[in-house]
This record gives C-alpha cells, sequence and structure tokens, in this order.
C-alpha cells in the first residue's frame, strides 16, 4: 500500500538524520573530559563523553598500601566512566536529541517479547508483509539474546610484564583490576598507570569488538531489507 511505502520512506529519512547526529555527537564527546578519583584520592583517572579513559595518575601515597591498589583504580575507573557518560548523555540531549542513547536500546532491548505469535500480530495487509513482520520480530528476539549474554562473558588483559591483570564484562559494566603489591616499586608509577590504563582501554576495544561483531553478524542475517521491500510492493 502507498501509505505504507510513505511511512517506510519516512522511516528511512529519520533513520539518515539520526546517523549523522550520531557521527557528530561522536566528535563532541570524545573531546569532552571529565576528572575522577578513588574515595582516597590515590588515583586519579580522566574519561570523555563515552567514559572511554585517556588518563590515568597514581600518586606516591599509593606505596604506603600498595596491596589496595587495584581495588583503587577499579574504584577512579568506574567514577570516571560513569561522570563521563552521564556528561555525554546530557549532551547528546541538549545537542543531538535524534541520536539514541544507550538507555534507549536497552528498553528496546527489554521490551522485546519471548515469543512471536504470528497470529496475534496486528497487520491486516498482504501476507508477506505480515511474515517479514514476524520474521522481524524472531531476529530481535535472537540479538536480545546475544546482547544478554555479554553481561555474562568476561575478558581479561595482562597490564605489563607480569604486573597484574584487568578482566572486565563485554558490556563493561562490571570491572576488577589486580595488581601485585610489589609492583608500583619495581616499575615505577608512571609506568604502572601507562601499563595499566594501556590494559583497561584494549579490554574495552575488546569488548567494543564483540559487541560490534555480534550485532554486525546478526545485521547481516536480519529481515529487515525483505521487510522493507515488502511494503514497498504493496
Amino acid at each position: 500500500m502507498k501509505d505504507d511505502a510513505g511511512a517506510w520512506g519516512q522511516v528511512r529519512a529519520e533513520l539518515k538524520e539520526a546517523i549523522s547526529q550520531c557521527e557528530q555527537f561522536e566528535v563532541a564527546a570524545r573531546r569532552k573530559r571529565v576528572v575522577q578519583t578513588d574515595r582516597q584520592g590515590i588515583v586519579t583517572v580522566t574519561a570523555n563523553g563515552f567514559g572511554d579513559i585517556v588518563d590515568l595518575a597514581i600518586s606516591d601515597q599509593a606505596l604506603r598500601h600498595p596491596q589496595r591498589l587495584g581495588a583503587q583504580i577499579t574504584e577512579a575507573v568506574v567514577r570516571a566512566r560513569r561522570a563521563g557518560q552521564i556528561v555525554g548523555e546530557r549532551l547528546r540531549e541538549l545537542k543531538f536529541d535524534a541520536a539514541p542513547s544507550a538507555n534507549s536500546l536497552k528498553t528496546v532491548i527489554s521490551e522485546i517479547p519471548d515469543a512471536v505469535n504470528y497470529d496475534q500480530i496486528d497487520y491486516s495487509g498482504a501476507a508477506d508483509t505480515k511474515n517479514a513482520i514476524a520474521e522481524c520480530g524472531e531476529f530481535l528476539q535472537r540479538l536480545s539474546g546475544d546482547v544478554g549474554a555479554f553481561e555474562r562473558r568476561f575478558l581479561r588483559c595482562e597490564i605489563g610484564a607480569a604486573v597484574g591483570h584487568v578482566e572486565s564484562n563485554v558490556t563493561e559494566s562490571r570491572l576488577r583490576i589486580s595488581i601485585r603489591p610489589e609492583a608500583p616499586r619495581e616499575v615505577g608509577l608512571e609506568r604502572l598507570s601507562q601499563q595499566t590504563m594501556t590494559a583497561i582501554n584494549r579490554v574495552a576495544k575488546q569488548s567494543s569488538g564483540v559487541r560490534v561483531g555480534t550485532i554486525k553478524k546478526a545485521l547481516v542475517e536480519s529481515p529487515v531489507r525483505k521487510f522493507g521491500r515488502a511494503i514497498g510492493e504493496e
């Protein structure tokens, strides 16, 4: 039907605008800087508007209780990430409201039903289109399952040469950093700071790769294009 084709064209126009704003938002958010510390002020971490870590510094006071350093770095990193993401989200709301937020994606995923009942789909048009709608629902269910598994899957990266390690789940919502108590004096605080930040960002990059790769693979198998063609043919 022509009305459906027009609606699909509107969706594509809105998607184009959203993509444009996403690109602009990415540039602006990466320029933002927020600084956080652990409760003792031993570790100072700087993050951008996406929560990516761009700087990490460890004060000399860390040498007093080196066994606490891993937990202190973890705390500072978690705080900086959260603060950066909050700043980034405020920036998006103020200047790039067409760009989808992380929370909106989580909401969409959480509202995906456990099963698609073809007979309950509220659509009275062509059977091919209704089939495509059902297939899109099934695709979203599979994608929801993949995304849900990210929370339970952990990645690990070593810090320097047997200095310690960073562990994070693929969603980056759970982080643990371990540092050998002897490492601060053996390696030096400045070098240890750089090695730890490198490991944190490496795990973050690996996590992003898993997320993007999983979603890209899902989109290749997605029936969305078929859905668009079905509407266009009515």
